[in-house]
């Protein structure tokens, strides 16, 4: 009978394909955690939490804090072949930045939305303008979170008519997670400095060259995501008020 064991050894196979088809993001993916490291030991002085520019740097602390963690787990699963389960917190580390972006913009909301939740596609309209395209991606990635049809892609085979034992390596279910990821660090990175203007991460020189690689490496793979799949650029024009600042 198929147990534990047998799981684990699924889990090798699919992190060795996936080395070998996604090479970049195998390369990458732990320097972007590193940033986020970075990040988060580079605020500088925060301003008065009394102020609302404080609150917010409060609550941009927190979710930076927790950036690297959850960023590690999701690397995990994707190398793994855990796709649904990555999509909850990719899903997650998107709501994270669309609230930084947001309550950069109002910060004397911050108050009122721990009474009464602000909810994301208010906040969405408001950070873009637009009331339909990045709340559709959204939209999109909650139907991955909590939809009947990515269970049963990820775990059924309907050409054999059998339902999978373990993990197995499924190359478009890994790149439409994937490709959340870079422009989402990328948009952490860029909403960093502008919440925190007096930051430190340029002090460091490891830290700011690894900071300013990661910005190119997320630009060339915007790039060539788009070359194998001119759709995508539609999704970058959509996402592009949250990441660029």
């Amino acid at each position: 009978m198929y147990d534990y064991t047998d799981l684990l050894k699924s889990e090798e196979v699919v992190f060795s394909q996936t080395k070998n088809e996604l090479k970049g993001i195998y390369e990458n993916f732990p320097k972007l955690i590193n940033v986020c490291f970075y990040m988060q030991q580079s605020i500088g002085k925060f301003e008065d939490i009394h102020t609302p520019h404080g609150e917010l740097q409060s609550i941009a602390y927190m979710h930076i804090c927790q950036l690297s963690y959850t960023l590690k787990v999701i690397y995990e699963l994707q190398m793994k072949g855990y796709y649904f389960e990555s999509n909850l917190l990719i899903r997650n580390v998107f709501e994270s930045l669309v609230q930084l972006n947001y309550f950069n913009k109002h910060p004397e909301n911050i108050k009122n939305h721990f009474k009464k939740k602000i909810n994301m596609k208010a906040m969405i309209e408001e950070i873009t303008g637009e009331k339909e395209k990045l709340y559709d991606k959204y939209s999109i990635l909650s139907k991955l979170t909590h939809g009947f049809i990515i269970k049963d892609i990820c775990r059924t085979d309907r050409e054999s008519n059998r339902t999978y034992l373990g993990n197995t390596y499924n190359e478009y279910l890994v790149t439409i997670s994937i490709n959340w990821i870079p422009p989402l660090v990328k948009g952490f990175i860029n909403i960093f400095d502008t919440i925190f203007p007096n930051n430190l991460l340029s002090e460091n020189i490891k830290a700011k060259g690894l900071k300013i690689e990661m910005l190119e490496w997320c630009n060339e793979f915007e790039k060539t995501h788009i070359e194998a799949n001119p759709e995508a650029k539609e999704f970058y024009k959509a996402i592009r008020d949250v990441i660029e600042k």
